[in-house]
């Protein structure tokens, strides 16, 4: 898979052409994948303070508010009860944390998602460099002039060069710029265009390949790489260990491969 990269500063092909890594470029849509994710990411950091006051917390006795029987009413066994004025609540909002888990691989499997619907959709724009000789909003707010009210998304390299560019994006209300550690399905999501540098692409494949390993490291199941390695490691010592000996040993000396085999 071929895309062709363009200048930052006149918008024209320079002529190179990056390949896309298809196991990250080519995965069908995941609506459900995708949307587990961007809640997690959401919920993360956010947690819920009210309280309300239960049955045990308001101020009020614990007698028996009117018999059991004989006014020919409902029971009634506590005068602080919820049904009752000035009652407790009984399913009030409690202290809580509105972050849960996810699994690392769902994750990725969503990033490789958004990135191939991206694609998919013709608003993944590879550029050559994200560097400016300024640090100045209004030299980049013509570059992104173009655009008009797209919200848009930069992915440069992890360890840029200056921070000219990203200086310059500050007060830019629809560019956000982000490096390849930092950047993910939300990300995809809030923005109409990713325009990623070829040296942030790069980091940006390596990041992916280097969560997937992370993923199966120490784990009982490895994955496919690490079982097809294994395959060739026990194959390459079998032959060295036990067949290229016994092919190298004294007593095959002088032995015919034309003769019959004598049993």
């Amino acid at each position: 898979m071929k895309v062709p990269i363009f200048d930052l500063i006149t918008g024209n092909p320079t002529g190179e052409i990056v390949e896309l890594d298809q196991k990250v470029w080519n995965q069908p849509l995941r609506r459900d994948v995708v949307h587990n994710v961007f809640e997690y990411f959401e919920h993360q950091g956010k947690s819920v303070w009210k309280r309300a006051k239960t049955v045990g917390d308001v101020q009020g006795s614990g007698i028996k508010p009117s018999p059991q029987k004989g006014s020919g009413r409902a029971r009634q066994g506590n005068k602080r009860a919820p049904q009752r004025k000035g009652g407790g609540v009984a399913h009030g909002p409690v202290p809580r944390s509105l972050e849960f888990p996810i699994n690392v691989k769902k994750r990725i499997m969503a990033l490789k998602c958004m990135l191939s619907a991206k694609l998919f959709e013709d608003k993944l724009v590879i550029i050559d460099s994200e560097q400016i000789d300024f640090a100045k909003t209004q030299l980049l707010n013509e570059i992104v002039l173009p655009f008009g009210l797209d919200k848009l998304c930069f992915v440069i390299p992890q360890d840029p060069e200056n921070e000219n560019f990203e200086r310059a994006a500050r007060n830019i209300k629809n560019v956000l710029v982000k490096r390849p550690q930092q950047f993910h399905v939300p990300d995809l999501l809030r923005n109409d265009y990713i325009l990623c540098t070829k040296q942030g692409l790069i980091d940006l494949e390596t990041i992916i390949e280097a969560r997937i390993e992370n993923n199966y490291r120490n784990k009982k199941i490895p994955n496919a790489a690490r079982i097809e390695e294994k395959r060739e490691n026990f194959y390459d010592s079998y032959d060295n260990e036990i067949i290229k000996p016994i092919l190298e040993s004294d007593e095959l000396e002088g032995y015919d491969d034309s003769l019959p085999l004598q049993i």
